[in-house]
């Protein structure tokens, strides 16, 4: 089926629910349910039940890639965006995917931890964290690239270091090692309030997200219990750029609803391309007049895709996210 029709598809058959908000993030529900994921197992899901093995790919390891074995007896799902911690350094994964059941794959991954390169641990494990939203927008053009190239999904690492350098900066974390993981450690009580005050919803598929008002992104997965296990790392990655970011009383509550029905369509009458997955399936890199966005797509089903307004808005109230690089160094 072609990739425009199954996009199609999914949109026409999506509910915008009741809106959500906590400070000055706020939250429209995607309320889809009519395709079954029960096939498919998650990162923590795996790690919880010893079903995955990560590792350096030797005892030198590599940058850029880490080995990935799925032990279970189900496909394993993994998200752009995901943070591995442990081994040498910490790490995100590149790019969605899908990894066959009792298969063994070498993964595109980037470097979230600069200032270290020794071994804690042989294996990787999970922080239940997803990268922050403006780091995922900034590396689409990027994966592009490189899957045009030569399908190997690479990030330019000096980029993901500096974004990481300026989390850590506009939240003033301090890590030695400028772990991004920090940053998610200052805002821990932030993050248990709006836990609380934005609960998953039945039925949530997906959501739209706004930031003092503006539109920031969007976001939808194969169904709704893929949704609600990843639901707390994708609202704790919103929250994060939000944090970067001083409340507009002005402006924050203030949302024209016909934004929401203009990305849609945008969405939905985007130019796709597409490219072999790393095993399973495939990724598709969507663009239209509003959003740029990247995607997963497997038995002609849309199990993932991410989405944001091609210029990401830095108003005049944005914390000193962009400080100079030579400034931020400083500080660790």
């Amino acid at each position: 089926m072609k990739k425009n029709k199954i996009l199609k598809e999914y949109l026409k058959n999506i509910t915008i629910g009741k809106r959500k908000q906590c400070k000055n993030l706020t939250i429209f529900p995607i309320l889809y349910s009519s395709y079954n994921l029960s096939d498919y197992i998650t990162l923590d899901e795996a790690l919880n039940n010893e079903l995955i093995e990560i590792e350096e790919i030797d005892e030198s390891g590599i940058v850029s890639e880490i080995n990935v074995t799925n032990k279970s007896q189900k496909n394993l799902l993994l998200f752009f965006g995901e943070e591995l911690i442990g081994a040498k350094q910490n790490r995100i994964i590149n790019i969605t995917m899908l990894i066959g059941k009792q298969k063994a794959v070498r993964i595109p991954v980037s470097c979230v931890e600069a200032g270290r390169w020794e071994s804690r641990s042989r294996k990787f494990g999970s922080d239940e964290i997803l990268s922050p939203v403006f780091m995922r927008a900034k590396g689409i053009d990027e994966l592009k690239r490189s899957a045009f190239k030569d399908r190997r999904y690479h990030l330019n690492q000096g980029r993901v270091w500096e974004d990481v350098d300026e989390t850590l900066y506009s939240l003033d974390a301090y890590s030695f090692t400028s772990d991004l993981t920090e940053a998610y450690k200052k805002k821990e009580l932030d993050f248990d309030y709006c836990l609380e005050a934005l609960p998953y919803e039945r039925g949530e598929a997906g959501a739209i997200f706004f930031i003092n008002g503006i539109l920031y992104g969007f976001e939808i997965f194969g169904n709704a219990n893929i949704m609600k296990k990843i639901y707390d790392k994708l609202l704790k990655s919103y929250l994060i750029d939000a944090s970067t970011y001083e409340e507009d009383e002005m402006n924050k509550d203030v949302i024209d609803l016909n934004i929401i029905y203009n990305l849609i369509d945008d969405v939905a009458d985007s130019d796709i391309e597409s490219y072999k997955g790393i095993d399973l399936g495939e990724n598709i890199f969507i663009k239209g007049k509003i959003v740029k966005g990247l995607g997963f797509i497997y038995d002609d089903h849309i199990l993932h895709l991410s989405s944001f307004p091609k210029e990401m808005k830095e108003e005049k109230n944005l914390k000193s996210r962009f400080a100079s690089q030579r400034k931020r160094r400083n500080l660790f």
